[in-house]
């Protein structure tokens, strides 16, 4: 789902262009447009430019979370200071079950509930 099909009412001349690296995460259950980096680690919510269009009001435009986590790691108004916060957010550790390993290990993993 893109943001214009999630959120209709945003102004598309507000929204930042996608960067190299990044897609469009936006998803209609949440209150803002977000773009989300391909490695997984990293989150932008992009909220209205209008303050009085803004669920949280009290909050910035731009706000960088870590992929899974609640806490808000930086706020800004200024797209390009929110992609370089990002930028600092390392890609998590690669899961095991994802490297060649003999089938054996590969047992032992999934026997402990690493699905994933």
């Amino acid at each position: 789902m893109t943001c214009y099909i999630a959120f209709p009412n945003y102004p598309a001349a507000a929204m930042p262009t996608l960067p190299l690296g990044w897609y469009d995460a936006s998803w209609r259950q949440d209150v803002c447009p977000c773009y989300a980096r391909d490695d997984g680690a990293v989150l932008i919510w992009i909220d209205y430019p209008n303050v009085a269009d803004r669920e949280y009001k009290d909050m910035l435009r731009f706000r960088v979370m870590r992929f899974g986590d609640d806490d808000i790691m930086a706020e800004t108004d200024h797209w390009d200071k929110a992609l370089k916060i990002a930028d600092t957010i390392l890609a998590p550790p690669p899961n095991i079950i994802r490297l060649e390993c003999p089938p054996y290990l590969r047992a032992y993993v999934l026997a402990l509930g690493r699905t994933d």
